[in-house]
């Protein structure tokens, strides 16, 4: 701790047991709670009563006080707790009957100050702090600890409740891990069987305090109050959520009959609560194993929950790294029927082959829960979202998964959402009826059909596509609807390429007859989403098939490229951003072109109207978002080396535009494209300066290139944005230079006994090191930036290294530090205690 912040306490812990001098802002108190415990942790005897007489005059004053603040009694009790995670401390504080008087019979929770909430949360949470040892659990016990916190469990507020239920589990795995506790042959058993596990319980004493606990949790699974046996199934979830192997196979041996008998009568109201401690259970160690009765209660709830709740229980259970596979099949058919029900429901006859021989929940649930229109819509969303979430789990190959039939049910809602089917059947017209026109369907059907697109190879894809263009061309189709679609198209274009190359001339058909006229209707939609959802789906298709020469030049003999031309003057500010983006990356790709006749028509148009305008963006746009896309396209024509003439002018504009940006993403963009152009000019690389050397630098190199990036005006935007007021443009600035001067002082290094004639001497640069050239205290403008030898002199001066030290530190280090904290709340205090006058005038 520091010397002055534990120089202040004594004078902090005064103000605040002085009842007339109030601290309006609790969050005073939780700041220097945190901070203590920080203290505390790393070493506890650093505040001890004993050795700290102000503590103990603090915990004083505030008990003889008729009517504390709630929030200094709060504060005084759970202080209290962390002075007692050592034993020194609580014996300390236990036989100053500190403890007694606050946390015992005749304590706190006997006054009338009891009814504050916050009081209530204090005295458990500082109970909670100090069960880290024998003496405390008993303190516990003795003081009618597990009585009050009992009742705390139904208190009318849910922070309390919350806390209680944290605090009974943590005593219960907290004790049953010290060594008095532990069986003396088990510490490393699994749970095999009862019989074996229980022989060992009884080898070893409990604390009655914690059978004390264990009993009333095993009364309340039996109990027929609703919040009772909810109390009692989360205080087990978050027992074994933590505990160790030893704990768990000596919990649940006891636990296990009220738990099971609770399951077969399993009340609506506990079966969320019993999904959660199933699936807590399962992922315990000591449960891994595949003859655990554990997965047999998993099973019996897949069949005895609601087919919502168990849907949630499956989703857990195919999650699970290790997982019977019965168990996990019935996990997939829980999730897979109301899937399997569209798809029979779209056949003539009910009873056809579906994606399920049997099913695991009550079919007639299923079906009651899809006729209604709102619990249809709900329990739809609810698979198909559960599917998508385990598409990467589910099995790939079509003879163990039945892919294509889960692909085609899919596909079955969405048409049905877009009444492009004849419902063959009653059924089907009901389903019809429900989901025609829902867009909340819509969208968790193409987010799923996206994630399938995995199994593109081995399905009837042109359904998928045509279905997927169906909804591009509908005019009526939602935004968000219409930017799914276009992702879930991208993904299966993708897929199947990369699985079936051989399909490439059928898909390149399909883009250039079907889908591209769309694209170009969609690419000036009136709705602003639909022209930027469009635009991003072009930036995807072009990056995923750069390398195919036909669909490069589809690309650019389509009129794509002219209509992106003029969508960089669009009103809403994300598609001018997607469209720069967008003819950046295919301006990029032009590289890839072979024997297209207009080759350098291509050329000059980028020259003459893309780069323009992209300019011109950056210096004019009005919003933030266009002038971040500008930078970045630059940025990545330059990593790729992409060239065109006044290639070293144009990026000379970038740096100083950008540089000079109000929005400070674009000045870190911009300090992206510098640290770009250092690196490749430092090592070579860069193809703005390939005329003038070629290869890996050698140290004699060095001012040739520091000469050429001196005449891009670099150094005049790095040390403008080095003292930028936004912290990570100024850390980007400092780490770019940083490369920089090290570049520089290993070329010195290299070149001592041959000193260049253009460069300065070492001695004389540090000679100049103290004098900083004027420009750590101001701006640029300061500097004498003339000549690259005035660069390299402020360069030198500069000790970055510190400056970045201090740039990696937050932004409001200073203020939330302890000192700071400690003045905050003698402030506070003097203020409240103080009658201010204001003069008005």
């Amino acid at each position: 701790m520091d010397c002055e912040c534990l120089d202040m306490l004594p004078t902090v812990f005064r103000v605040l047991a002085n009842p007339k001098q109030l601290i309006s802002d609790d969050t005073c108190l939780e700041k220097l709670l945190d901070w203590l415990r920080d203290v505390v942790q790393k070493d506890a005897a650093v505040l001890d009563v004993s050795g700290m007489p102000f503590l103990k005059e603090f915990f004083t004053d505030v008990l003889k006080l008729q009517e504390p603040s709630p929030g200094i009694l709060s504060f005084t009790m759970r202080l209290a707790g962390l002075l007692s995670i050592s034993r020194t401390g609580f014996q300390n504080l236990q036989r100053e009957e500190i403890l007694s008087c606050l946390f015992g019979e005749s304590g706190v929770s006997r006054r009338l100050l009891w009814d504050d909430a916050s009081v209530r949360s204090g005295w458990i949470q500082g109970m909670h702090s100090m069960m880290q040892h024998q003496e405390a659990v008993q303190f516990f016990e003795n003081s009618r600890g597990v009585e009050v916190t009992l009742q705390l469990q139904s208190d009318t507020s849910m922070f309390v409740v919350s806390a209680a239920t944290h605090l009974l589990a943590h005593i219960i795995h907290s004790v049953l891990q010290w060594p008095l506790c532990r069986p003396a042959k088990s510490s490393s058993c699994r749970l095999s069987s009862t019989a074996d596990v229980c022989s060992n319980i009884d080898e070893c004493d409990w604390p009655s305090c914690v059978q004390k606990i264990i009993a009333l949790v095993e009364a309340s699974l039996n109990s027929d109050v609703s919040s009772e046996v909810c109390h009692s199934v989360r205080i087990l979830t978050l027992v074994f959520s933590q505990c160790q192997t030893t704990v768990a196979v000596r919990l649940w041996p006891k636990v296990s009959g009220p738990v099971g008998a609770l399951l077969r009568r399993c009340p609506s109201f506990v079966a969320q609560p019993l999904a959660d401690l199933f699936l807590t259970l399962s992922r315990c160690p000591a449960f891994c194993s595949l003859d655990s009765e554990i997965w047999a209660m998993l099973s019996f709830a897949l069949h005895s929950f609601t087919p919502p709740l168990a849907s949630t229980l499956a989703l857990g259970i195919g999650k699970l790294p290790e997982c019977p596979l019965s168990t996990k099949l019935e996990a997939y058919n829980v999730i897979l029927h109301p899937m399997d029900y569209v798809l029979r429901a779209s056949s003539q006859r009910m009873q056809e082959t579906g994606l399920l021989d049997e099913t695991v929940c009550d079919t007639a649930a299923v079906e009651k829960l899809l006729i209604n229109r709102s619990s249809c819509i709900a329990f739809l969303c609810q698979a198909l979202g559960h599917i998508k979430d385990l598409s990467d789990t589910l099995p790939s190959c079509p003879t163990q998964f039945p892919c294509s039939l889960l692909v085609q049910s899919v596909l079955l809602v969405l048409q049905f959402c877009s009444d492009e089917i004849l419902p063959p059947c009653v059924t089907a017209a009901t389903l019809c009826q429900n989901l025609i026109g829902c867009v909340k369907i819509q969208r968790s059907s193409l987010d799923t059909l996206g994630s399938l697109s995995k199994w593109g190879a081995h399905c009837q894809w042109e359904n998928v596509l045509n279905v997927l263009l169906g909804y591009l061309k509908n005019p009526e189709s939602d935004p968000v609807v219409l930017q799914k679609s276009f992702q879930a198209t991208c993904l299966w274009l993708i897929s199947l390429c990369s699985h079936r190359e051989e399909l490439w001339p059928r898909i390149h058909h399909f883009l250039s007859n079907d889908l591209f006229p769309v694209l170009k209707k969609r690419i000036f939609d009136l709705r602003w989403e639909v022209r930027d959802s469009a635009v991003e789906f072009l930036i995807g298709i072009s990056a995923a098939f750069q390398e195919k020469k036909d669909l490069r030049t589809l690309l650019f003999t389509s009129g794509i490229v002219d209509l992106l031309m003029d969508l960089l003057e669009d009103p809403e500010s994300y598609v001018r951003a997607s469209t720069a983006m967008a003819l950046g990356h295919l301006v990029g790709i032009t590289g890839y072109l072979e024997n297209l006749p207009d080759l350098e028509n291509r050329f000059t148009s980028v020259e003459e109207k893309i780069v323009p305008q992209l300019l011109n963006i950056l210096s004019d746009d009005s919003e933030g978002f266009p002038r971040r896309a500008v930078v970045k396209v630059f940025t990545s024509w330059l990593k790729n080396h992409h060239m065109w003439k006044g290639m070293e002018r144009n990026i000379a504009q970038v740096l100083h535009g950008g540089g000079h940006d109000p929005d400070w993403e674009v000045k870190v963009n911009t300090l992206n494209l510098a640290e770009t152009l250092v690196q490749q000019t430092l090592n070579g690389s860069c193809c703005i300066f390939a005329t003038k050397h070629s290869g890996i630098l050698k140290p004699e190199n060095v001012w040739n290139s520091l000469q050429e990036l001196y005449e891009t005006k670099l150094f005049e935007i790095l040390f403008h944005t080095l003292f930028d007021c936004d912290r990570p443009v100024a850390q980007k600035s400092c780490s770019i230079l940083i490369l920089l001067k090290k570049a520089t002082v290993e070329f010195c290094t290299e070149m001592n006994s041959e000193p260049d004639k253009h460069m300065l001497s070492r001695e004389m640069m540090q000679d100049r090191i103290s004098s900083r050239c004027g420009y750590c205290m101001g701006s640029a403008d300061n500097a004498n930036l003339q000549t690259l030898e005035n660069v390299i002199d402020v360069l030198m001066a500069l000790n970055l290294e510190v400056l970045q030290c201090e740039l990696e530190q937050s932004s409001d280090y200073v203020v939330n530090s302890p000192r700071s904290l400690l003045q905050d709340i003698l402030a506070t205090a003097l203020t409240s205690s103080e009658e201010i006058d204001v003069d008005c005038y």
